[in-house]
């Protein structure tokens, strides 16, 4: 199989691909809310899988250490729910069909939002 190089960022509980280190476009945002990691460990292959509603996404770490650490990352960042990130405040009233919205502030960089 023929890999591409990616660049990847994990960010909440959204890993973000984008084809170079300076993109300043995504190419891809794939959640990872209830994703399963799966490790295989080859003598020269250190592959990890996504999976996402039946959906696998492969990835090949360059060596066992940065394999471990993505792994590790990525399964936390799948148990993360909106309240582990968020602080919600107040709800500030409702949005299109009933839906509430509420103020927020990010749990680790204190900057105010609103969610619906």
């Amino acid at each position: 199989k023929a890999w591409k190089r990616k660049y990847f960022v994990l960010a909440n509980n959204f890993l973000l691909m984008s084809s170079t280190p300076y993109s300043s476009k995504l190419e891809k945002v794939i959640p990872l809310e209830g994703s399963n990691v799966k490790t295989t460990t080859k003598t020269s292959q250190l592959i990890f899988e996504i999976l996402i509603r039946k959906k696998r996404n492969q990835f090949k770490a360059p060596n066992e250490g940065e394999c471990n650490a993505w792994t590790e990352k990525i399964q936390r960042a799948s148990k993360l729910k909106i309240k582990d990130i968020y602080r919600f405040l107040y709800e500030l009233g409702e949005g299109q069909a009933n839906v509430k919205v509420v103020a927020a502030k990010h749990r680790v960089t204190n900057e105010d939002c609103a969610i619906k």
